[in-house]
């Protein structure tokens, strides 16, 4: 599930101001089922287990843009800016349930419990500014700047 909005500002014919943001929930879920037989040679040694297993990824999230845009009088003269947060949380977890049992696989003996989770949550700042000016028609300057902030 994902929803957007973008509203832009003309503030006159040269500037521009546009905000966008969209927010949702993501998630996936699987299971599976084994029932296992190991043995050894040349001495025999039975062992039987069932394994109960889920897999499970699953989170929110958020962002918004704020892009600013101007244009000089020249033609293709420009100055553009625009900064983007995003914020993610949630996870993905694995749950193992181990069971020892006989050869029919019917009479649980013993079980053993495994769940891992990894914290998948971050936070994330992206900054860029660019500038393009035309010298003529077949060569332009341009610079730019681009900065990239991670947190998890």
């Amino acid at each position: 599930m994902c929803s957007s909005d973008l509203i832009n500002f003309y503030l006159n014919d040269k500037n521009t101001l546009s905000l966008s943001g969209k927010y949702g929930y993501f998630g996936f879920t699987m299971g599976s089922k084994s029932d296992i037989y190991e043995y050894t040679l040349p001495v025999t040694s039975d062992y039987y287990t069932i394994n109960n297993g889920t897999f499970e990824i699953g989170g929110g999230f958020y962002s918004g843009t704020l892009d600013y845009s101007h244009n000089f009088a020249k033609k293709s003269h420009t100055l553009n800016f625009s900064a983007d947060y995003s914020v993610r949380s949630g996870g993905i977890e694995n749950t193992v349930i181990e069971t020892e049992s006989d050869s029919t696989f019917t009479n649980n003996l013993n079980e053993s419990k495994y769940r891992t989770f990894q914290d998948r949550s971050r936070d994330r700042l992206r900054i860029k500014l660019d500038y393009v000016y035309p010298i003529n028609e077949k060569s332009k300057i341009e610079a730019g700047y681009q900065s990239r902030i991670l947190s998890s």
